[in-house]
C-alpha cells in the first residue's frame, strides 16, 4: 500500500464516521490497523505480514512507516 492509498483510505473512513485510528502488531506477527466507528464498533484491517510467531524485520519496518503516515493525516 502506497502513502497515497493509505491516506485516501484513512480519509474515506473518517468521512464514514471512523475515529481513533491505530496501527499495531498482533500476537501472530501480522500488522493491523484498528479504528473505531462513530457508533463504538471496532474495526480492523490487515495491512501486512505473514502469520507466524514473530514479526519479520520487513513487517516491523512497514508498521513504523504506517504509523508515521497515520500521524501525518
Amino acid at each position: 500500500m502506497t502513502k497515497a492509498e493509505f491516506t485516501a483510505f484513512i480519509k474515506s473512513e473518517k468521512q464514514q464516521g471512523g475515529v481513533r485510528f491505530a496501527v499495531a502488531l498482533n500476537t501472530t506477527g501480522e500488522g493491523f490497523m484498528y479504528w473505531t466507528k462513530g457508533n463504538g464498533v471496532r474495526v480492523s484491517q490487515k495491512l501486512c505480514g505473514v502469520k507466524g510467531k514473530l514479526p519479520t524485520v520487513t513487517t516491523k519496518k512497514l508498521i513504523r512507516q504506517y504509523r508515521s503516515w497515520l500521524k501525518q493525516t
